[in-house]
């Protein structure tokens, strides 16, 4: 993998601008094909419609300018003569032209591929840095079983928990722990809160690749809201634990700065030394 051999050249790196960011936004921002300004902003848009989804504080006001550049952009510069042939953008505007889907929902449809795909893998791959870092069994472990990675790929998930909650509304009345929902209400869900249920994870506060039942977690949601994209996710992840696990002897890592956003929980650095 490019990125990780550039960062272990270099001997020290920061690991979510050299190497947690650059890799979702170049995997994705070709599968989506946006035009050049489209591709220059989507780390910005992403990052702002996250700040939105949380309370209305100074930060969810501020996106509000940034999601209308975003909406304005794809309402004016997203055409099929933009877009990169059969890319993702590219395939829903040819079905609205053929008449295969509502041309209405084009623009959520690309919003929706630019919004949840970015943010959240940069987070994920910051949180097994510094876990698998700062637990040094961790490192020496995936390098002698690399069939571990993907099982890390969802600790580092599962522990971090990049969307810590989401609200949703109740398609009919059901009762929880004695307290009666009604039908329509709106109810916040918070998967931090239930990915550190230790009726689920024994020591549940641990990050431990070795977990039988890792992939239990509700990081990617369940049902019909199931994330889509999380099996692009995950190979992404795992191929970046992969590189790194095999390439670099260990990793020391530094104090972590916090992303401030209102709903994802990230790093925004993370400086790492490589050893040996």
């Amino acid at each position: 993998m490019t990125s990780s051999r550039l960062v272990y050249a270099k001997g020290s790196f920061e690991a979510i601008i050299d190497l947690a960011q650059p890799l979702p936004l170049t995997v994705v921002r070709d599968l989506i094909g946006l035009p050049d300004f489209g591709r220059e902003n989507m780390l910005k848009w992403a990052s702002a419609a996250f700040d939105m989804q949380g309370i209305q504080n100074a930060r969810g006001q501020a996106a509000s300018p940034v999601i209308a550049e975003m909406k304005e952009f794809i309402a004016t510069g997203v055409t099929p003569e933009t877009l990169k042939p059969g890319s993702w953008s590219h395939w829903i505007t040819e079905m609205a032209a053929h008449g295969e889907i509502d041309p209405e929902i084009v623009p959520f449809s690309i919003s929706d591929y630019i919004n949840p795909s970015l943010d959240t893998t940069i987070s994920a791959i910051g949180h097994f840095i510094y876990h698998a870092g700062s637990n040094p069994d961790t490192w020496a472990k995936l390098k002698e079983d690399p069939s571990l990675a993907l099982n890390a790929a969802h600790a580092a998930i599962r522990i971090g928990t990049p969307i810590r909650s989401f609200s949703r509304h109740t398609s009919k009345p059901v009762e929880i722990a004695g307290h009666q929902i009604p039908k329509g209400a709106r109810v916040m869900l918070l998967y931090a809160s239930a990915n550190r249920d230790e009726a689920v994870f024994a020591q549940a506060g641990q990050f431990n690749i070795e977990r039988r039942n890792a992939r239990r977690h509700l990081a990617f949601g369940a049902g019909i809201h199931m994330c889509a994209g999380m099996h692009l996710a995950l190979l992404e992840i795992e191929c970046l634990i992969l590189a790194m696990t095999q390439q670099m002897p260990a990793v020391q890592v530094g104090k972590p700065t916090i992303a401030m956003n209102n709903s994802i929980c990230a790093f925004a650095k993370l400086p790492v030394r490589i050893q040996g």
